[in-house]
């Protein structure tokens, strides 16, 4: 019988340790879930990190300023209620000044028509009177009557609430720009994060009017136009918190909205990137597990090229004519082929640039050559005989 069977046996049985060893692998078995997305590359999965740390980065600075532009907006919406309060409070002394106002109008009384001139006799000429050098004759006060009193009363009433409407005005004007602050902030913010900007918005017109002037009319003249004025301020400082009220109660529901996404954004970035951390370690440890098989690869790979050339000078120990009709017959040049073959098989495996499927088609057409040429020289041996 031929020596190549047995050699070739030899040549396939020597890396099969190595390669076993490679494809057994935790990396090897789960090429498609550790990394699949990426490659299953440590450079493409610590970029992947760098990203999604970049992420969370931006997320959490997101959600911070989010939190508060909440809490200075709560604020905000404290003042405003108190604002409403107030307003209440002025409506109500309002309706009460004009009230008294109305009720002090009507109890005047109507002015007397004038009497009808008539021709009347001269009076008789009065004698002098004696002159006192010892009196100082004082000037006698002016009346006072009760209503001009109360009008002066409600006068300084309404002026108050004047003051007071102002006032009112001018906090509610603060709150409505702070409002609209934080609504810019928050749109600025978004807008970084896609790398655009947005212009600043027109400063808000001030929702404080000036105080109303004081007339040189009569104090019922006065009154009447200073509640006249008064009223018109209610209405419009009524107006302006609704709209106001508005504004904050939608800048909450926007903010609290964001705050939830970014939260479930947040917790899926951070899903993300501990499973990427995990599959950095397993790749880490893979390609430690890599290094190990490429060491004994080497070696393998040497083992085959000395195995070959000791085969190659083997034939000295052969007889002559042996030898001969190995070299003849192509014997040498399929033991080498076959060497070159199996070194290239297990470069293949090893690198993972070949399937399991193909690997194992491979392996089987190898060995299927290997033992069908043993069967068929063992029928012709026998043929022969």
């Amino acid at each position: 019988m031929r020596p190549t069977i047995p050699i070739l046996v030899l040549l396939f049985l020597v890396p099969f340790p190595v390669f076993a060893q490679a494809q057994n692998t935790p990396s090897a078995a789960r090429t498609e879930a550790v990394g699949a997305h990426v490659g299953n590359s440590v450079f493409l999965i610590e970029a992947e990190i760098d990203r999604l740390n970049d992420r969370k980065e931006v997320l959490n600075r997101r959600k911070s300023h989010l939190e508060q532009s909440r809490l200075t907006l709560d604020s905000e919406l404290n003042k405003l209620e108190k604002v409403k309060a107030e307003i209440e409070r002025i409506n109500q002394q309002y309706i009460s000044i004009n009230a008294s106002f109305l009720k002090l109008k009507r109890a005047e009384p109507a002015p007397a028509p004038p009497a009808p001139a008539t021709k009347a006799a001269p009076a008789p000429e009065a004698a002098p009177a004696a002159i006192d050098d010892n009196e100082n004759p004082v000037p006698a006060p002016p009346v006072v009557s009760d209503n001009d009193s109360i009008m002066e009363r409600i006068e300084i009433d309404a002026r108050t609430l004047a003051r007071d409407i102002f006032e009112q005005s001018d906090g509610l004007s603060k709150i409505d720009v702070r409002i609209g602050t934080l609504s810019e902030s928050i749109a600025q913010i978004l807008a970084k994060e896609q790398g655009m900007s947005i212009p600043n918005r027109v400063q808000r017109e001030s929702l404080s009017r000036a105080m109303p002037e004081s007339y040189s009319w009569s104090p019922r003249e006065r009154v009447k136009m200073t509640l006249s004025e008064t009223d018109y301020a209610v209405q419009r400082l009524e107006r302006n918190h609704r709209r106001v009220d508005g504004d904050g109660a939608r800048l909450k529901a926007r903010i609290t909205g964001l705050l939830t996404s970014t939260g479930d954004e947040l917790q899926t970035t951070e899903r993300e990137l501990n499973q990427f951390v995990r599959d950095l370690s397993e790749a880490n440890q893979d390609a430690s597990k890599q290094k190990g098989i490429d060491n004994l690869l080497n070696w393998a790979i040497i083992g085959m090229i000395i195995a070959m050339v000791a085969i190659y000078f083997s034939l000295l120990l052969f007889k002559q004519d042996l030898a001969d009709a190995i070299i003849e017959q192509g014997t040498l040049l399929e033991l080498m082929s076959m060497g070159f073959l199996m070194l290239t098989v297990i470069i293949l495996g090893t690198g993972r640039l070949l399937t399991v499927e193909s690997l194992a088609a491979l392996l089987g057409t190898i060995s299927g050559y290997i033992f069908g040429r043993r069967t068929s020289e063992q029928d012709e041996g026998e043929g022969t005989h």
